[in-house]
């Protein structure tokens, strides 16, 4: 009896210190976001503004994707720059963007009877955890995309286009960086 609660006793210091050691974490890496500087990345032709760490990569275009239906910024921390090909996996924080629900149809080669983004987004056989949310003053859909890797997405659709902006490596949409980076995007357009 004394030993299963010194083993209990023990289990919850343990679990007392993981938690203090998360929460200090999160609060370190909340202030180094603080005393990040940021660039704001502006495209009017895809009508949005994002704000990014200055000293970040920016990339943009379409992997032999008709540009007028497809396109994509990826922001790259200069740690993955210098990464190996071994280390290296995605980008750290991508917008993309599709012309239309279609251009997002194609890519997964299917039809919807009623082409909204909400039911592209809950029959997707290569998403999970979708759950409403809101981007920019926008209704926008949060899921995990499988592929190599699983990118946390969010989903938004205004006139007639659809913006995805994901954030991989694990990192995760709730990272207090890329939460910066998602409350700075607007709508320019």
């Amino acid at each position: 009896m004394k030993r299963t609660k010194l083993i209990i006793i023990i289990v919850l210091c343990l679990v007392i210190i993981y938690g203090v050691w998360r929460f200090n974490k999160n609060r370190q890496e909340v202030a180094a976001v603080k005393n990040l500087s940021f660039d704001t990345y502006t495209s009017r032709g895809l009508g949005f503004a994002i704000e990014y760490p200055k000293g970040w990569t920016i990339r943009e275009g379409t992997p032999g994707i008709d540009p007028n239906k497809y396109w994509a910024v990826v922001f790259t921390s200069p740690e993955w720059e210098v990464a190996t090909d071994d280390d290296k996996q995605f980008p750290n924080f991508a917008v993309n963007y599709y012309a239309s629900l279609d251009t997002l149809l194609a890519f997964e080669e299917r039809t919807l009877e009623s082409k909204t983004l909400e039911n592209f987004i809950e029959s997707s056989k290569l998403m999970s955890g979708a759950r409403r949310t809101t981007l920019a003053g926008n209704t926008a859909w949060r899921a995990i995309v499988h592929g190599d890797d699983e990118i946390d997405t969010i989903f938004v659709e205004r006139g007639g286009h659809v913006y995805a902006l994901g954030v991989s490596n694990g990192i995760g949409l709730t990272d207090p960086l890329a939460e910066k980076m998602i409350s700075s995007f607007v709508f320019t357009q």
